[in-house]
């Protein structure tokens, strides 16, 4: 673990079980008025001259007052703190979640976990297939807990919200991906292809005879016009105008898609 993410109340200037070096930083901070756990607030300590148990950096995340912020804007606040680790080549990081269990127990332990996993997977996605030099990405996020009766719990959901979060990604990268990349056959590929890991899924690929049996003319009207292809027939003719729409919209459903 080379970052520790450690939510904080507003005006609080002490969180329970943190380590002392982290304590006393946070305090530090709060007296030069740098960090007083304001709603939304974040701070963001380099520590290569300190000696906190290994860490690179520390963020502090500013809950504001108390029942102030609910679950879905802790996750954008979490998301916004795993971008500012990806910024200091950091993927591994810990997140301090026993110090905001009290105050949102009512969101269900269980929907916690497992909305913030997916959050901090979201929030690391960059779509850099083709990019030489690539950002690091969320490795790992360890969860401290106040009570060993919650790990178990914990554990599990925050592993359903990071499987989530990673097929969300994956969706994002087809999307993401140029025309020519990721055709219509190339999409029915993948989907065969994921199909075969999962013993309970299965794909099955219609082509244009397959749909006439099924009486889907709308959609094989649609297949008809040069501009768009089956996942058999394949590319637009190359007429130049056809292809600069081609293009046009291909751009868009990216632009949607991010």
């Amino acid at each position: 673990m080379e970052a520790l993410i450690v939510p904080v109340l507003m005006n609080e200037g002490f969180v329970k079980g943190v380590p002392k070096e982290v304590q006393e930083l946070l305090g530090q901070a709060a007296q030069q008025k740098r960090f007083q756990g304001k709603k939304n607030q974040i701070l963001a300590l380099d520590l290569a001259a300190e000696n906190v148990g290994g860490l690179r950096r520390l963020i502090f995340l500013g809950l504001g007052k108390k029942g102030s912020l609910n679950l879905h804007d802790l996750d954008e606040l979490l998301g916004r703190a795993i971008r500012q680790t990806q910024a200091g080549n950091i993927n591994k990081a810990g997140f301090w979640f026993r110090s905001i269990l009290a105050d949102y127990r009512e969101e269900g332990l269980a929907n916690m976990a497992e909305s913030l996993a997916e959050a901090a997977t979201l929030s690391s996605y960059e779509f850099n297939r083709y990019l030489k030099t690539k950002k690091p990405l969320l490795k790992s996020l360890t969860f401290f807990v106040e009570s060993s009766g919650d790990f178990s719990l914990i554990k599990t959901e925050a592993q359903k919200g990071n499987m989530i979060a990673a097929i969300i990604n994956e969706s994002r990268d087809i999307c993401n991906m140029p025309s020519n990349h990721m055709r219509p056959r190339d999409l029915a590929d993948f989907a065969k292809a994921k199909a075969k890991q999962h013993a309970k899924l299965s794909v099955k690929v219609l082509g244009e005879k397959e749909m006439a049996k099924l009486g889907m003319g709308g959609v094989l009207a649609r297949l008809k016009r040069p501009s768009l292809s089956s996942p058999n027939i394949g590319e637009p003719k190359k007429n130049k105008r056809l292809m600069w729409l081609w293009e046009k919209v291909s751009l868009l459903t990216r632009v949607v898609c991010r």
